[in-house]
C-alpha cells in the first residue's frame, strides 16, 4: 500500500474512533468502547510500523568513490573510475557482465564532457552472446574554470529512463537493468516478421 494510502487509512481509522466513541471524560469507558479503542489502536500501530519501515529504508547509506581531480583527469582514468564505481558501490548478482566504452569528448565554453557507456548483459552457456543488453551512460564533467584540485562532476542515466543520477546520491537497483532487458524482449516478441 503506498504511503499516502496508508496515511489516509490511518486518518480514517482515527475518524472512526472519534465518531464511534463519544464519552464524558468524567465517566468511565464502557467495555465495548474500550475494545473498539484497543482494536483501532492496534490497526493504527500496524500502519505506523509500515510507515516507519518505509522511512527506515530511506536511511540506507549510498556509497561513492573518490573521483579524480580536474588536473589529473584523462580518458583512461575516467574509464577506470567508472569501472571502480560500479564494482564497489553497486550491488548486483554475479550473472551480470559489462564492458565500458568511451563514446566521445565534447568541448564546451566552460567545460569538457566525457561520455562513456557501460553495456550490461547476462550471457549464459547456451547463449554466450546475449540477444539483449542494457546500457548505462556516464558523463564526466571536467570544468575549465574551477580550480584543478576540484573533483570532476559525474552523472549517469539508464537507457530508456529520464532520471539523471549522481554518484553518492541515488542507490543502484539491479531491477532497473532487468526491466530494460525485459522491455526490449517484449518489444521484439511483439513484432511479427
Amino acid at each position: 500500500m503506498p504511503q499516502s494510502n496508508m496515511e489516509n487509512y490511518a486518518f480514517n481509522l482515527i475518524e472512526k474512533i472519534l465518531n464511534q466513541v463519544t464519552y464524558d471524560e468524567s465517566q468511565p469507558i464502557h467495555k465495548s468502547e474500550k475494545f473498539l479503542l484497543d482494536q483501532h489502536a492496534k490497526d493504527v500501530e500496524v500502519i505506523n510500523t509500515n510507515i516507519n519501515f518505509v522511512e527506515n529504508e530511506d536511511n540506507y547509506e549510498v556509497k561513492n568513490i573518490k573521483w579524480p581531480q580536474i588536473g589529473e583527469f584523462t580518458v583512461e582514468l575516467g574509464e577506470k573510475k567508472v569501472d571502480e564505481f560500479m564494482k564497489t558501490t553497486w550491488e548486483y548478482s554475479d550473472c551480470w557482465l559489462y564492458c565500458i566504452d568511451f563514446i566521445e569528448k565534447i568541448e564546451k565554453e566552460f567545460t569538457t564532457l566525457y561520455n562513456y557507456r557501460a553495456c550490461w548483459s547476462i550471457p549464459t552457456r547456451r547463449k554466450p552472446i546475449p540477444r539483449f543488453t542494457a546500457s548505462v551512460y556516464f558523463t564526466i564533467d571536467v570544468s575549465k574554470i574551477k580550480p584543478k584540485e576540484s573533483e570532476v562532476n559525474v552523472f549517469y542515466v539508464f537507457e530508456t529512463q529520464k532520471l539523471v543520477h549522481k554518484p553518492g546520491v541515488s542507490r543502484f537497483r539491479q531491477q532497473w537493468l532487468t526491466e530494460i532487458i525485459d522491455l526490449k524482449e517484449a518489444l521484439i516478441n511483439g513484432c511479427k516478421f
